[in-house]
This record gives structure tokens, sequence and C-alpha cells, in this order.
């Protein structure tokens, strides 16, 4: 979270078309953060966030939140879904 709050103006001004990071739940709740207000803080500015469901080879979402302990997501601007054999 205090990367995104520190590349706001990037975010704000859409200078960033994809964002590949790590949601883990541990590191967050000693942030004092859930995983929610991270995608809040994306979705802000237009972003939406994605998971790579390696069986089928694409993107699921846009999601809003999520229950994993840890996971690695994808931001962007375009809607990664309509992305096939990625």
């Amino acid at each position: 979270m205090t990367v995104f709050r520190g590349a706001q103006q990037l975010l704000r001004t859409q200078r960033v078309d994809y964002l590949c990071f790590e949601i883990s739940r541990d590191p967050l709740k000693g942030a004092g953060v859930d995983s929610r207000s991270v995608f809040e803080a994306l979705e802000e500015h237009g972003y939406r966030v994605y998971q790579f469901d390696v069986a089928r080879k694409s993107f699921r979402g846009p999601i809003h939140d999520t229950s994993d302990h840890w996971t690695n997501v994808y931001a962007s601007l375009r809607d990664l879904s309509e992305i096939e054999g990625a």
C-alpha cells in the first residue's frame, strides 16, 4: 500500500499500463491494511485487478478482494480478461 501511495501521481495520470504485485495477508495485517483497501486504491485511478488462472491460461476478474493467504495479482487499465492464451 505504501508503494501505491508513493506512486499516486503516476497512477492518477495513468502513466503505468500494467502492475504485477503480491498480496500477502500477514504483511498487510502488520501494516493495518487489508487487500480490499489495496484494490480500492488502484480502482480509484481506473485500474482493475485480476488473478491469472494457469489452467485456463487467462486472467480472471476484475476482482475486488481476495481471501487467499497470499497471491500474485495483476492490475491494468485494460480489461485483461479479454486476453486469450496469455
